[in-house]
């Protein structure tokens, strides 16, 4: 369909035989409402976007530091608090998508032959979370809202039985809502500065015979690979869950750290999306002159063009792209 609007762009379409077929699986596209947040008639605009361009999924980044953005009818708090931010000015900003309204998306993007993946944060990145229910933590302080960018040292606490019940919870609804395989449980840069001092974990990874908080990591991948199981999911998840020692092989591994990751990603069994930084962070500058970020490194057109993931993964399974 794509194609062929693509060719009747001038007006008729010429009568010709037409071969096409994607070079690669998955061709996906990263939505981040945490930071600021989206309309769903923004939404269903880029989506049909995504169409135009044959893309075929969405990954939906829908909980972080700065805000908690799916309806979770068992914790009203998430929404009702940790939605919401203060910012630096003293202006809020915020909302947050009715389970109804992520039916729609989901319902819209499958029209459009576009698979939506949820991304919940765990267990770094939560402080909204743990702002709406602050016994998710370690030491179950109450926390401000957070409205700059970095990885602060506030995430879940693996040593409270408790915390795994709210996460099974979290991840019964977000299942019963996305019909596709994979929940994303992000994974990424968990400082585990509170860990070491949080007396559950320090007994937890005593019974279990932890010698370091690394382990504790993967204890934690582990426990949600279990319980996503349970919902007929499999896990995918930035490129630091590799650090679980015996999560599944059938995780999906997002390589975004460095191009380095993807062979290792791989060599270990892993699927792997290639959505390495330096090459595909549309938020980098593209010249010294403009503003954004450049902690990847700038990232003018050309070198975005030059991308080839397949020539930067080692050989193995089969290696899916963004």
């Amino acid at each position: 369909k794509q194609t062929l609007r693509q060719l009747e762009a001038g007006g008729e379409i010429p009568c010709v035989k037409i071969t096409d077929y994607p070079r690669y699986s998955w061709r996906g596209f990263h939505v981040d409402p945490c930071r600021h947040f989206q309309s769903v008639e923004d939404l269903k605009t880029m989506i049909d976007v995504m169409a135009q361009y044959k893309i075929n999924t969405m990954h939906w980044h829908l909980t972080d530091d700065q805000g908690w953005r799916i309806e979770i009818k068992k914790y009203p708090r998430l929404t009702s608090v940790g939605a919401w931010r203060t910012e630096w000015d003293g202006g809020v900003h915020g909302g947050y998508y009715s389970q109804e309204e992520v039916k729609e998306i989901v319902a819209y993007a499958e029209d459009r032959f576009i698979t939506v993946v949820p991304e919940i944060e765990m267990p770094g990145h939560a402080v909204a979370a743990i702002r709406a229910y602050t016994e998710l933590s370690c030491t179950e302080e109450p926390v401000g809202s957070f409205s700059t960018w970095g990885s602060p040292d506030i995430v879940l606490c693996p040593g409270k039985e408790k915390m795994f019940e709210f996460l099974d919870d979290v991840i019964a609804e977000v299942s019963a809502l996305f019909p596709g395989e994979y929940i994303h449980i992000g994974g990424d840069e968990c400082k585990k500065t509170r860990w070491e001092k949080c007396p559950a974990c320090r007994s937890l990874m005593e019974k279990e015979g932890m010698t370091g908080s690394e382990q504790l990591h993967g204890y934690f991948v582990s426990r949600v690979n279990d319980i996503a199981g349970k919902y007929g999911k499999k896990i995918a998840g930035w490129e630091e869950i590799m650090q679980a020692d015996n999560i599944k092989d059938n995780a999906l591994i997002y390589v975004w750290h460095s191009k380095k990751w993807g062979p290792q990603a791989v060599g270990n069994g892993f699927d792997c999306i290639m959505q390495a930084a330096e090459f595909v962070y549309l938020d980098m500058q593209q010249s010294k002159m403009e503003r954004g970020h450049n902690w990847a490194r700038i990232i003018p057109l050309d070198v975005i063009y030059s991308y080839d993931p397949i020539g930067l993964a080692a050989a193995g399974k089969a290696l899916r792209t963004l």
